[in-house]
């Protein structure tokens, strides 16, 4: 089955090393075991959110019922954050509440599907401006969309992302992302984690460089903190998805600033800098951030908390 069946069958089954094969639990076996529903209910928490809609769902009606309960979608939230997002919208149901505070992309055109200009990315720096060699001209600088990618390994599960492409400066991609609407405002006032998700590449033929910086503004526009990562070579030409949770930030966090850096290491003429694409920004339930930190991609860096955290 598609998780561990010893957090739900462990108390109402033989332990598995005296079962015989045709006794190990599969879909429909849980199914006839009549779990209580509170069983259930703590059992989905553990179930990643896609698996639990293409699979429990279908392994009976009782699954499908808790899976869409009120109490399935309260353990994902703490009874703060509950009352909060309850106020003013009784309408929503606590499925709703859940999906439209916890499982939206905060992130404006992921996949750079419509470029790079408003209402999404900006871009900060083309630092390619400022070179030109003598007896040529040193085209391609900054950052450019590329759909599909190229240079990246077509065998590769990523292989068809749109993506945005740097060159041989540091080129800047700039998001703003609101947090003052409900219920992101509610969630930030509770210090809810924050996770950035994103996929990069290098090329076949050229090593990439990547930083990523995040800042945070208070409802003034002063800078209240600030994560810098570690500068990251990219040595292939797969896309590899990188992770960071921002977390015990200030709760008077008002805007998000995301900046992405990139570019070669050679001074190519061109597009040959990291590429990024497939960009999350969302809030996540406490219990995930450890498994989170443990993913092959976790994004280390420094962080600055307070007036002196400075713009980006």
């Amino acid at each position: 089955f598609f998780f561990d069946e010893n957090v739900l069958v462990k108390r109402y089954t033989r332990p598995r090393e005296n079962m015989i094969n045709s006794e190990i639990p599969t879909s429909s076996t849980l199914a006839s075991l009549n779990f209580p529903s509170d069983v259930l209910c703590i059992a989905f928490q553990f179930i990643p959110l896609g698996e639990l809609y293409r699979n429990a769902v279908f392994v009976c009606q009782e699954w499908r019922s808790v899976a869409d309960s009120e109490a399935f979608w309260k353990c994902g939230l703490s009874s703060a954050v509950i009352n909060a997002l309850n106020n003013g919208q009784g309408a929503l149901t606590m499925k709703g509440l859940y999906i439209s505070a916890m499982l939206k992309n905060r992130i404006r055109n992921p996949r750079f599907t419509e470029g790079y200009s408003d209402p999404g990315w900006k871009v900060m720096a083309t630092p390619g401006d400022r070179y030109t060699i003598p007896q040529w001209e040193v085209s391609g600088h900054s950052v450019v969309v590329e759909n599909p990618p190229i240079g990246v390994c077509a065998t590769s599960a990523q292989a068809a992302l749109p993506c945005v492409a740097t060159s041989y400066g540091w080129g800047k991609l700039h998001q703003d992302i609101n947090l003052s609407d409900a219920p992101a405002s509610v969630l930030c006032q509770c210090a809810q984690p924050i996770a950035l998700r994103f996929h990069c590449s290098g090329r076949s033929d050229q090593l990439g460089h990547f930083n990523v910086n995040i800042g945070l503004l208070n409802a003034d526009g002063l800078s209240v903190y600030r994560w810098t990562s570690e500068r990251h070579k990219l040595s292939n030409a797969v896309f590899q998805e990188f992770v960071h949770v921002i977390q015990h930030y200030p709760k008077d966090a008002y805007t998000m600033q995301l900046v992405l850096e990139g570019k070669d290491s050679s001074f190519w003429s061109g597009y040959y800098g990291a590429k990024f694409s497939d960009i999350s920004l969302r809030f996540v339930k406490h219990s995930e951030v450890a498994s989170l930190k443990e993913h092959n991609g976790w994004l280390g860096g420094k962080v600055t908390m307070g007036p002196g955290a400075g713009v980006l």
